[in-house]
């Protein structure tokens, strides 16, 4: 496989070679794609934990009408997920 990357990408292959972290640049590549791999399946599954967490929690239905409604109902969004956030980091 041949690929073109960026300057800035390929000074940073060339660090990473050079302290000795990577022999190759094929086991760099190697770990970055196996590193890809495993964020984006963490990512799928917390999405669809999300879905099946939104699936199991009764609401009611949101409709919105204007442009006004739904900058509102994202704001109200935004704003209980920081507090979430909030909470969570001040458990920790």
């Amino acid at each position: 496989m041949v690929a073109t990357i960026s300057t800035e990408l390929e000074e940073f292959v060339q660090s990473e070679l050079a302290n000795g972290r990577f022999a190759t640049r094929e086991e760099l590549i190697i770990a970055a794609l196996m590193h890809f791999r495993d964020r984006k399946t963490a990512w799928e599954q917390r999405v669809g934990q999300l879905i099946a967490e939104c699936d199991a929690t009764p609401g009611e239905d949101t409709v919105i009408h204007n442009e006004e409604e739904l900058d509102a109902f994202f704001d109200d969004v935004m704003a209980r997920g920081r507090e979430r956030l909030a909470k969570t980091r001040g458990s920790s």
